[in-house]
């Protein structure tokens, strides 16, 4: 399925794990106490003459063996060149693509800038934009490619002021797991505390390519703050 996507291969990846330690390791089982009434037992001991057993204690602490790392270095590792960690190099540097992006400069608009009718709310496609909303409720609307479902929460965005009853919002995309996605579940436990006046929003506008909504606009959300 991934071999034509993103340079992906599907090959033999060439490892040699410790055959023998590998099974002792992936087969440990913790053991359970048994099942037997140790009240019926000791009574068929006594009727017997044998001794009482003892009371059955805690149970018994179970620990699996840790794998050396001499076993996982080279052994688990791919000897298929250029895939995967390669034990020779090159090695390099990772920046997360956040940290490496230049900051993005956020123009101030007002909420009535994302309004079907508002001069040059087609031209703020793709433009990074700072402005105030109420938090609204989930929705179900994934409008834009760049955000899909699998990936993004979407919200309603509201004018400040309104309630989720309102024809005036626009729909926010969250990556899900991301710092917004967090802020956002922080401010909306005391979202009613907040959303006269809005909270502030920064994120990269997305016109929709159609007139069919008041606000036409989709907001792929970078940053939640009061």
């Amino acid at each position: 399925m991934l071999a034509d996507y993103g340079g992906n291969t599907d090959e033999d990846p060439k490892m040699t794990p410790d055959q023998s330690f590998f099974e002792r390791f992936s087969n440990f089982v913790a053991s359970e106490p048994g099942k037997l009434n140790m009240d019926s037992m000791n009574e068929w001991r006594r009727s017997v003459g044998l001794n009482l057993q003892a009371e059955p204690g805690s149970k018994r602490k179970n620990y699996g063996m840790a794998y050396p790392l001499q076993a996982v270095v080279p052994g688990l590792a791919a000897k298929v060149k250029d895939r995967g960690v390669q034990l020779d190099g090159p090695f390099a540097a990772y920046s997360g693509e956040t940290a490496a992006a230049e900051a993005k400069d956020y123009a101030e608009v007002t909420f009535d800038a994302f309004k079907k009718t508002a001069a040059g709310v087609k031209q703020l496609d793709g433009k990074p934009v700072q402005f105030k909303a109420a938090m609204g409720s989930a929705a179900m609307s994934w409008l834009l490619k760049s955000a899909p479902r699998e990936d993004f929460a979407c919200v309603r965005l509201l004018l400040p002021g309104e309630t989720d009853t309102t024809r005036s919002f626009v729909y926010g995309y969250i990556l899900k797991g991301s710092a917004a996605d967090k802020q956002w579940a922080t401010l909306f436990k005391r979202k009613d505390s907040y959303n006269a006046e809005g909270i502030t929003i920064k994120g990269s506008a997305c016109y929709l390519g159609a007139d069919t909504y008041e606000y036409p606009v989709g907001i792929i959300i970078d940053e939640v703050s009061r």
